[in-house]
């Protein structure tokens, strides 16, 4: 292969793959809305009741949750994690030991999926309560 016919192809292999991320990315950080009847916890943070956004950052390595007035907000380390193939809606799951509630999966609907690794408060609680509730918010 001449040089020419290699430039040419390495340069379109490489704008082909900047736009396969760019569309990654563009996927992962369309934000989700859910109205939380409930107080929860993300990390150190404990937020009130209310209608809240979660949207992605950094490729999907990060989760942003803000409440809707914008007064409070966090930002928080998510692994990826693996969900149904065939889910229809978005959701947002919480594990509740007794009456606190900790954000643990944002799942978008067909993916991707995201988990909030526990807190510390989180640990201490699943020592003494080793069966969490899971329970599941709908969002749009």
């Amino acid at each position: 292969m001449n040089r020419s016919k290699r430039k040419f192809l390495n340069s379109f292999c490489s704008l082909a793959i900047a736009l396969a991320v760019a569309a990654s990315v563009h996927a992962q950080s369309a934000p989700l809305s859910a109205n939380i009847p409930f107080n929860f916890k993300v990390g150190d943070t404990t937020f009130s009741s209310g209608k809240y956004t979660i949207e992605t950052l950094s490729n999907g390595t990060a989760l942003v949750i803000r409440s809707d007035d914008r007064k409070a907000s966090a930002i928080t380390l998510a692994n990826q994690a693996a969900g149904p193939a065939t889910q229809r809606s978005s959701r947002l799951v919480f594990r509740t030991y007794g009456s606190q509630y900790f954000l643990s999966t944002v799942e978008w609907s067909g993916g991707p999926y995201r988990e909030v690794p526990p807190s510390k408060t989180e640990i201490e609680l699943a020592k003494r309560v080793p069966d969490p509730k899971r329970l599941e918010v709908a969002v749009k």
